[in-house]
């Protein structure tokens, strides 16, 4: 998972719908067009309603699922963020955020990247 503070949807890629044994026609209608992927924009193939379960952390969001490829399995956006009451930290690469008045933390992946998607 990345967290992503300036991004406006939630983001699901289809290779992720896929792994969840969810088919593309379960998906409701969505005509948004998402910029940042490919170099251009991208029409969503729809949304679809997920429960999230990270770590201790569990909510409910709708995601917007595009046919990229991208390394990340789900991309929240802002508002999600907020209402999890979370706090993404890019330098310390985790998400924190408290459950029963205790300070959880889930760590990033190690190696987020593929060799292709690391070269400048």
């Amino acid at each position: 998972m990345l967290a992503d503070g300036g991004s406006a949807v939630n983001i699901l890629p289809l290779q992720t719908l896929k792994l969840l044994g969810i088919s593309t026609d379960e998906l409701q209608q969505s005509c948004i067009l998402i910029q940042g992927f490919n170099q251009n924009g991208q029409r969503a193939l729809g949304k679809v309603a997920l429960h999230l379960t990270i770590g201790e952390l569990e909510i409910t969001s709708r995601f917007h699922v595009i046919d990229a490829r991208i390394t990340f399995n789900v991309l929240p956006r802002r508002p999600w963020i907020h209402s999890s009451n979370a706090v993404p930290s890019t330098l310390h690469q985790c998400l924190k955020y408290y459950k029963s008045i205790a300070e959880r933390t889930i760590k990033a992946d190690e190696n987020p990247f593929t060799i292709e998607e690391s070269h400048l």
